[in-house]
């Protein structure tokens, strides 16, 4: 869910932290949260998945307790263990819709729940194909968020296809995910976009997205200091 963005109004060049799967570690996401805090100008913060291990409502309590000392804007996207048990209800009573959009200027943010075996294995697809087809349309360059990056796993290898093409024929400037649950990000570059996905908070891992006035980015995985991967 988006959260008092629309209240900061943030325009480019934007500078955007990543978190990814803080599940399990309210203290590091604290400690990492103190640290987003101390830095310079952080518009807002992606926290992509596993906000919890078992979707319980203790478990969101506390996420909710630590990530609410941001001085940033949060946006929480929704990971697959945050969708088992009664999670998706709490999720939407906390947090809002899985699937949604919003723009900075000529920016469009894609945010889409792709938590395929959570949701009776619907790859939902289709709704991030309308949703890069209207941002087309519109003349926006694109920045997915999701919990699972595109890999043959979960999804099979003519969903990741159809992911890839999707994002082949867009103007996506960057996709970034969570779910690896590794103390290392990995970036690749498919089809022309780089794929991003960040370290789990475990640790004190984070990462940064800076975008510049012409769109370009940089990215910058975080601990100690922040060392720049793109």
């Amino acid at each position: 869910m988006l959260t008092r963005l629309s209240d900061s109004e943030p325009k480019l060049p934007l500078q955007i932290a990543l978190l990814a799967d803080p599940q399990g570690t309210p203290h590091d996401l604290r400690r990492v949260v103190e640290r987003i805090n101390n830095l310079a100008e952080v518009d807002f913060i992606f926290v992509l998945g596993d906000l919890t291990d078992f979707g319980l409502k203790d478990e969101y309590i506390d996420y909710y307790k630590a990530i609410g000392k941001a001085k940033a804007p949060i946006i929480s996207v929704l990971g697959n263990h945050d969708a088992i048990s009664f999670g998706k209800r709490i999720y939407i009573q906390m947090f809002g819709g899985f699937d949604f959009t919003f723009d900075i200027g000529e920016l469009r943010f894609i945010v889409w729940n792709n938590n395929k075996w959570e949701f009776g294995n619907n790859n939902n697809l289709d709704w991030l194909e309308n949703a890069l087809a209207a941002a087309d349309r519109e003349g926006k360059r694109v920045i997915v968020a999701s919990h699972i990056h595109p890999k043959v796993d979960i999804h099979t290898e003519q969903e990741v296809k159809r992911w890839l093409d999707l994002y082949e024929s867009s103007r996506v400037l960057v996709s970034v995910h969570g779910h690896r649950g590794t103390s290392s990000p990995f970036l690749e570059t498919r089809r022309g976009v780089p794929i991003y996905v960040v370290a789990k908070t475990k640790g004190q891992h984070f990462s940064l997205l800076k975008i510049a006035k012409d769109l370009s980015i940089r990215l910058f995985r975080c601990k100690r200091v922040c060392e720049q991967d793109l």
